[in-house]
């Protein structure tokens, strides 16, 4: 009976490493996979904010683990599929794709824990690292749910918008141009805000999964759900802005508003001038 036992549980333990192996080895081939692909290079992995997106998967590793090896491990990941990708597949070095190698490598370190590590440790880990795949997941769907709006609304609603802003008799929307050309320094910062505000996310998120576990869900909940409602919000306003509006007039050189009371206010084609729309 004891041998039976001692066979039964050799078995157990053969079958779950060998599952912890089969895991790890689709985790970083799906890494491999994506960094290896050119299309994904091009749309993705050199793009500011999904790449941003990637990278804060490292923060996320970093608040949870607090581990100068795994670091060490980024780092190494990183400069291997850098190697691959400008080596071996040829393509074209571009900067904002540092930050996709770091954050793919975070991921597969990141990944790698979750699926060797036991007990809280692992649950720990794992509402750290489905999150950060889900934080790169809606980043990358947010672009595509873009187009497909722009498809499905091919007429944007910015003479209404406009008519309503000069209807307060101040057109903010030309004023604040004109600030941001003015002040480079200030349309610099928000620029970079702009751009990585992933960063900032998964930095709370994990702060707040290190500190208090229970609450943390909530708040990956918060940023989840913003992006798929500023694409329904999106869909039911489309606009593309004074600047695309407006052209090389935006922000000098606004209409006298007294001509904006009088314009045909109809929706416009994307790409269309006001002038040409009214």
């Amino acid at each position: 009976m004891r041998n039976h036992l001692n066979s039964s549980q050799a078995n157990s333990v053969s079958r779950h490493l060998a599952l912890k192996l089969g895991l790890t080895a689709l985790l970083f081939a799906v890494i491999l996979a994506l960094s290896l692909n050119r299309e994904f290079y091009l749309d993705a992995m050199t793009s500011a904010f999904l790449s941003l997106a990637l990278a804060s998967a490292l923060i996320i590793l970093a608040m949870l683990r607090r581990s100068w090896f795994d670091l060490l491990l980024v780092v190494t990941g990183a400069l291997v599929l850098a190697v691959l990708d400008y080596r071996v597949m040829n393509f074209k070095p571009i900067f904002m794709a540092g930050f996709s190698f770091v954050g793919l490598a975070a991921l597969g370190v990141l990944g790698a824990h979750t699926i060797w590590a036991e007990g809280d440790e692992r649950k720990l880990l794992l509402y750290g690292f489905l999150p950060a795949v889900l934080f790169v997941g809606s980043e990358y769907m947010a672009s595509t749910l873009l187009d497909i709006t722009e498809k499905l609304h091919p007429k944007t609603f910015d003479l209404f918008l406009y008519s309503f802003d000069s209807s307060l008799r101040v057109q903010f929307s030309f004023l604040m141009g004109q600030f941001f050309w003015t002040h480079l320094w200030v349309r610099f910062v928000c620029l970079v805000i702009y751009i990585a505000l992933p960063l900032p996310l998964a930095l709370v998120y994990a702060a707040q999964l290190r500190q208090r576990r229970e609450a943390a869900f909530a708040v990956m909940l918060a940023f989840l759900v913003t992006g798929p409602v500023g694409v329904l919000f999106y869909n039911m306003l489309p606009a593309i802005g004074p600047r695309a509006l407006f052209g090389a007039s935006y922000p000098f050189h606004p209409p006298a508003i007294a001509d904006v009371m009088r314009m045909n206010v109809v929706p416009i084609l994307r790409m269309t001038s006001a002038m040409a729309g009214g």
